[in-house]
């Protein structure tokens, strides 16, 4: 893939595009979605939601009025059509497996500057559907950028969607920066254990969205 761009925060404004991808989500599923007066209407924060399947940040994103940026594989990027997508959809490249100064980096600007970051605590897609533990990733962003967090939940029938499926999207309560219980020197545990409290309110919401 060409190089992306990290120095500066890439904006799609392309609200056509988002209109489509809407459409054609509404055609293939049946989305059900609750809570979206938690959603923070003009301020920066964490968006942090299970990953059922590939389709996630269409789904979140479809039902937001900013479009959220999410962290996507840096694979996915290298692929001419879905790359382009991804891009339309904010999404942004890091690499897997090491650590990523210059994705890292956005992420923290992307907050900021007052925008909404999509992350997948699980770091992975779960293979039953259900949520998993939770990498310490996500409290490391919230304790650099002093973030609120938003828990979202995606549940749908089976391991992953299909065809005409429901999918079920719940917004929590916004979780604020200091219920998380860290600070600048907080330590790598102290920082698991903050990520826990963020996967453990996704997986309340899991459970009562049934």
């Amino acid at each position: 893939m060409k190089d992306f761009d990290y120095s500066y925060i890439h904006r799609s404004k392309n609200k056509a595009f988002r209109r489509v991808l809407r459409f054609l989500l509404n055609l293939l599923y049946r989305v059900e979605v609750t809570g979206l007066e938690n959603v923070p209407p003009d301020k920066g924060f964490i968006l942090a939601s299970n990953h059922v399947s590939a389709i996630d940040p269409v789904v979140i994103s479809s039902q937001l009025k900013r479009m959220p940026f999410f962290m996507a594989k840096r694979e996915l990027f290298e692929k001419p059509i879905l790359g382009w997508i991804l891009i339309k959809m904010n999404s942004f490249p890091i690499k897997r497996g090491k650590p990523d100064m210059a994705a890292m980096g956005y992420s923290l600007n992307i907050v900021k500057s007052g925008e909404i970051l999509g992350i997948f605590p699980e770091g992975t897609r779960s293979k039953d559907g259900s949520p998993k533990s939770a990498r310490s990733g996500v409290a490391f962003i919230a304790r650099e950028t002093e973030a609120d967090i938003l828990p979202v939940s995606l549940r749908v029938n089976g391991s992953k969607p299909k065809l005409f499926s429901k999918i079920k999207v719940s917004f929590g309560e916004l979780i604020k920066f200091e219920e998380l219980g860290i600070n600048k020197d907080s330590s790598s545990q102290e920082l698991k254990n903050s990520a826990n409290i963020v996967m453990d309110r996704i997986k309340e919401l899991w459970e009562n969205s049934k």
